[in-house]
C-alpha cells in the first residue's frame, strides 16, 4: 500500500507544470488541434502514470481507482451544474476587480468557438475528456493523495486546489479555480473515487463549449448576473 509523499507530490507538480508549458507550446505551434488533443495527456497524465509505476506506488489507492456508487454518480450531476453557476458568478465578481485582458478573452473565445462536427469532436476529446481525466488523475489523485500523507485532509485539499489554480496560468481565474478545486477535492475524498470528480470536471468544461456554441452566451467580457432564485439553490 505504498503511497506518494508530499515531497514527491510537489516534484510531480513542478514536472507537469513545466512539461505542460513546453509540450503545449510545441504541439500548438504544429497544430492547434494537436495541442488540444495531446498536450494534457502527454504532459500531465503520462508523467503521473509513469511516476506512479516507476516508484511502485499502490496505483489503486494513489489514483483513487475505486468505482463509485450509482448514488454518487447521480449526485455528481446537480453538483456539477451548481458549481458551474457559482463559478461563473465568482468569475464575474473577480473580473470587476481584475479585468481579464481583452487579448486573453479573444483567445479563449477563439479556442472554444466550434463550427463543424470535426471541431466538436476535437474539443470534446481535448477540452472535455482529455483535460478532465488528466487533471483529476494528477491533482485529486496523485497530488492530493500525496499531500494527505503529511497534512490534515482540509489542508491537503486547499493546497491541491491552489496548485490546480496555478497550473492554469490565469491570475484572474485563481478564485474560480480554487472553488472548483475545493469542490472536486472534497468529492474525491468523500466518494473515494476519481471517477466522480472526472464526471464533474467534464461537465464543467463542456458547459463553456455548449453555452458559447449552442446558446451563443459568451460571458468572458459580458458577465451575466444570475438571480437569487437560482443562485441560492445552487449554493445549497
Amino acid at each position: 500500500g505504498r503511497l506518494p509523499t508530499p515531497r514527491i507530490a510537489f516534484t510531480l507538480f513542478i514536472i507537469t507544470f513545466v512539461l505542460n508549458l513546453l509540450v503545449g507550446a510545441i504541439l500548438i505551434s504544429i497544430s492547434t488541434d494537436l495541442g488540444l488533443l495531446l498536450s494534457e495527456p502527454l504532459a500531465v497524465l503520462l508523467p503521473t502514470l509513469l511516476l506512479t509505476f516507476a516508484l511502485r506506488f499502490d496505483v489503486h489507492k494513489t489514483l483513487r481507482l475505486e468505482l463509485p456508487s450509482l448514488v454518487d454518480v447521480v449526485l455528481a450531476l446537480p453538483l456539477a451544474f451548481s458549481l458551474i453557476i457559482l463559478n461563473d458568478q465568482l468569475t464575474n465578481l473577480t473580473s470587476q476587480i481584475m479585468p481579464l485582458d481583452p487579448d486573453i478573452q479573444e483567445g479563449m473565445v477563439r479556442l472554444l468557438r466550434t463550427n463543424t462536427p470535426y471541431e466538436w469532436m476535437i474539443k470534446i476529446l481535448g477540452i472535455g475528456v482529455g483535460a478532465a481525466v488528466a487533471e483529476e488523475v494528477l491533482f485529486r489523485g496523485f497530488i492530493q493523495r500525496g499531500l494527505e500523507q503529511g497534512l490534515r485532509r482540509p489542508s491537503a485539499i486547499l493546497l491541491t486546489s491552489f496548485l490546480f489554480a496555478v497550473m492554469h496560468l490565469i491570475p484572474q481565474g485563481i478564485p474560480s479555480y480554487l472553488l472548483a478545486g475545493i469542490v472536486l477535492g472534497i468529492t474525491a475524498l468523500a466518494t473515494g473515487s476519481i471517477v466522480v470528480p472526472v464526471i464533474i470536471h467534464f461537465i464543467f468544461n463542456m458547459s463553456a463549449l455548449i453555452m458559447l456554441n449552442v446558446a451563443d452566451i459568451e460571458t468572458f467580457g459580458q458577465p451575466i448576473w444570475i438571480p437569487s432564485g437560482i443562485l441560492v439553490p445552487a449554493l445549497i
